[in-house]
């Protein structure tokens, strides 16, 4: 019997996209790979997105390829990408998210990389769009994702330039945290690196990220809402790791992430030292270790943490 290609399922929160989600929809369609359903879950737009979704689909030939679900009330991004996940049936998953787009051939690209080597990831670099300006993000080929010395950064810790294995999140329950909406994709590529039996990197760029294009976006809220998400965020993780007996292995990733997750404290308008310097105590004896913080910062990072707070607003005021 002639084998199949594997089924990837796309999954698309959507939620008020209705200037890009036509753009977004098409470049996915368009994919080169046969065997692919896209999923996208409405989280309860109010502008007309999902009209203009249902509108695209009504005459495309592979409309027969789509599931169109949504949630009752908004929920954010995390819990309509669960949605998405238990609704999604392919051996692979990818990300999109909807006001963004791919190249034709990601799919296959990556697809051909899992296939050829095992990987149950395969992560891709990224155009990144803001006015004016395009710049590729770019990764190393075939070194795989090293948690414990990779930077806490898009480029490692978005779900959308990656193709997953599905029973790496499914049957690990990876997606069921949805009580944050910054760095909600951590709370899952984290975990599933960890897991993951090999992990494959490409320099070919496959999506296009743009990036802070509305003002109502998550990265463009005040910081303090953003400080709290990646708190829970890194809580969550920590405790994760703990329980699957995976906290000491990774013991430097979740210090410099528990690190990273406070560092908000000490920028914006109400700067807080003394909340920066007890919470996570523990990441804060190494700070000149940490080398992904370019070194003026780290240097000031351990003023803060070594002076008496009424000595250190002024340093901390450089962070910003």
């Amino acid at each position: 019997m002639e084998s199949r290609e594997p089924l990837i399922s796309c999954i698309v929160p959507v939620y008020n996209a209705s200037r890009h989600l036509a753009q977004c929809a098409e470049s996915l369609l368009a994919q080169t790979y046969c065997n692919i359903e896209f999923v996208f879950v409405d989280d309860c737009s109010t502008d007309g997105s999902m009209a203009k979704l249902k509108e695209l689909l009504a005459s495309h030939p592979r409309s027969h390829r789509c599931k169109v679900t949504g949630c009752d009330v908004n929920l954010g991004p995390a819990a309509a990408r669960a949605i998405g996940i238990n609704d999604a049936t392919g051996d692979y998953l990818m990300f999109c998210d909807s006001d963004d787009w791919v190249e034709p051939d990601m799919a296959s690209g990556l697809m051909n990389i899992a296939s050829s080597n095992g990987s149950d990831i395969v992560c891709s670099s990224y155009h990144e769009h803001t006015p004016g300006q395009e710049r590729i993000i770019s990764l190393a080929p075939n070194v795989g994702i090293d948690l414990n010395s990779a930077p806490i950064d898009t480029l490692h810790f978005a779900l959308w330039n990656k193709l997953f294995r599905a029973s790496l999140i499914k049957q690990n329950a990876l997606h069921n945290f949805t009580a944050a909406k910054c760095w909600d994709d951590l709370a899952i590529t984290a975990p599933a690196i960890a897991l993951s039996r090999r992990t494959t990197t490409t320099a070919k760029a496959y999506y296009h990220y743009r990036h802070c294009t509305a003002s109502n976006s998550l990265t463009a809220q005040r910081h303090h809402i953003r400080l709290e998400d990646h708190l829970r965020v890194a809580r969550h993780i920590e405790s994760w790791f703990t329980q699957n007996g995976l906290a000491t292995q990774y013991g430097p990733f979740l210090k410099f992430l528990k690190f990273t997750s406070k560092i908000k404290m000490l920028r914006g308008e109400a700067i807080d030292i003394s909340r920066w310097k007890s919470t996570f105590p523990e990441t804060n004896s190494g700070i000149m270790g940490y080398s992904n913080i370019p070194l003026p910062y780290r240097l000031a990072l351990q003023a803060v943490n070594l002076l008496p707070a009424s000595f250190t607003q002024r340093i901390a005021s450089l962070l910003k």
